[in-house]
């Protein structure tokens, strides 16, 4: 694998603070980069698709210039979720696809995420040429005229062929399930309602227009306690809560309990294997609980772990022609129908499950023992002093060892913000608590 020190790109394409980090003249670079290193001898179109915040139409004007100035048509289909951008890319034979969102993240950070003809993140030598390119102060690439200009249209069928796309996944009726459907104010709210209504389902809609100005702001897959509180209220059978981006959903049942990614890997792996429909083990991170590993190994049903980042799940799957895997965050990638995480395939994925044994979500509660685990994000100015600091390496190690046998820890800089993120799972609450504020503690002291 080529290696290099990427300066732009992170675990999930490119990310910053849009107008800031992420600025117009930036993403306009990166068009002419994406616009002449995947488009092949020159010709095709390139998809671009964004989730609604503010900064999107800002940043997708000078994205889409950029590609134009070189030469290349692009092809617009507006707000739209991340897995549509990668579905349409492979089936309608874009040469790339680019999605403009950063997803869970606030509502001032964009990123920019870019997808090959086959509907795949970029491998890492494709991200370097990029890379090569962006680092360069002026680019060499042409610079057409008259003509020879790139031309933009819009893509007006693109929602209706990715519902008709997820409708032929799972054929299921949702007639007499009453569910609330938690968009986010994101990409999902201009699919979401469209598809769950039409399947039949009594659908209670919450914070379901896009809204660059509301976006994931206590609402969606990250905040489920608003999801959990509607659905009480609404003494709904469950609820679904997306993000930004709609590439992950987690649910709540209809008790109010939390099903998270784990939960879902658990209750889709099991059931896919009493039907012969699983292939190859179940794939997820470094991040996924105990109880998820121990529940499949129960059913004789092989866990494999990669680092954090959905590309990493995607590799292994294809290396070991599983077809079920993905991270706890709700970001699972069902590769008998897409290479992308689907917030609304998996959604459907569940519910047939729901559907073919009669039982409720709340049912499946208990299919993991979810081991104690901290989670924590430390805000820190230079994360990437992080494994070169001697003092921190020092601490880490001494509550490593202080955990071996009993538990494990996982820390690591994020890959899409300025965090250090810490995880520590076991027996022991209180301990792995002290062990994480201590880690804390030293990280911002030492990074900030």
């Amino acid at each position: 694998m080529e290696m290099t020190l990427k300066k732009y790109f992170g675990t999930d394409g490119i990310r910053g603070i849009a107008n800031q980090d992420l600025t117009p003249e930036l993403v306009f670079r990166v068009g002419r980069a994406v616009g002449s290193i995947l488009r092949k001898n020159g010709h095709g179109e390139i998809l671009v698709g964004k989730d609604p915040r503010v900064s999107s139409d800002m940043l997708e004007g000078a994205l889409e210039s950029g590609i134009l100035s070189v030469g290349g048509n692009v092809c617009s289909c507006g707000i739209i979720p991340t897995p549509a951008v990668s579905y349409l890319t492979k089936s309608i034979k874009f040469k790339a696809g680019i999605m403009i969102s950063a997803s869970h993240n606030p509502l001032e950070h964009n990123g920019i995420k870019i997808f090959s003809a086959a509907g795949l993140k970029l491998s890492d030598h494709e991200e370097n040429q990029i890379e090569s390119i962006l680092k360069l102060k002026d680019d060499k690439l042409k610079r057409p005229i008259g003509t020879e200009v790139g031309k933009l249209k819009i893509l007006d069928e693109a929602k209706d062929r990715y519902i008709d796309y997820l409708k032929s996944c799972f054929k299921v009726s949702l007639k007499g399930i009453r569910l609330v459907l938690d968009c986010a104010y994101g990409s999902a709210s201009v699919i979401a309602p469209v598809l769950f209504e039409s399947l039949g389902a009594k659908v209670i809609l919450k914070c379901s227009t896009p809204n660059g100005e509301k976006i994931n702001v206590s609402c969606g897959a990250a905040f489920p306690d608003f999801l959990r509180k509607t659905v009480i209220k609404e003494k709904a059978d469950l609820g679904i809560a997306f993000d930004g981006d709609a590439d992950r959903v987690i649910f709540v049942t209809g008790k109010g309990e939390l099903f998270h990614g784990d939960h879902t890997l658990a209750l889709l792996g099991i059931h896919w294997f009493k039907k012969k429909k699983l292939k190859g083990p179940v794939v997820t991170t470094v991040m996924s609980n105990f109880g998820l590993e121990k529940a499949l190994k129960e059913k004789n049903i092989k866990l494999i772990r990669t680092q954090i980042g959905d590309r990493y799940v995607l590799e292994e799957m294809l290396k070991k022609n599983a077809n079920l895997g993905g991270e706890q965050s709700g970001h699972l990638i069902l590769l008998n129908h897409g290479v992308s995480g689907d917030g609304c395939l998996t959604a459907l994925a569940v519910l047939s499950v729901l559907r073919e044994t009669g039982k409720s979500l709340s049912d499946f509660q208990k299919i993991i023992e979810v081991f104690p685990q901290i989670l924590k994000n430390v805000p820190v100015r230079r994360k990437n002093d992080f494994h070169h600091d001697e003092e921190i390496q020092k601490i880490l190690h001494e509550q490593e060892k202080r955990l071996k046998g009993k538990g494990r820890l996982v820390v690591r800089p994020s890959g899409t913000e300025p965090l250090i993120r810490i995880m520590a799972e076991g027996l022991d609450r209180k301990e792995l608590e002290e062990v994480v504020n201590l880690l804390a503690y030293n990280i911002e002291r030492r990074l900030k």
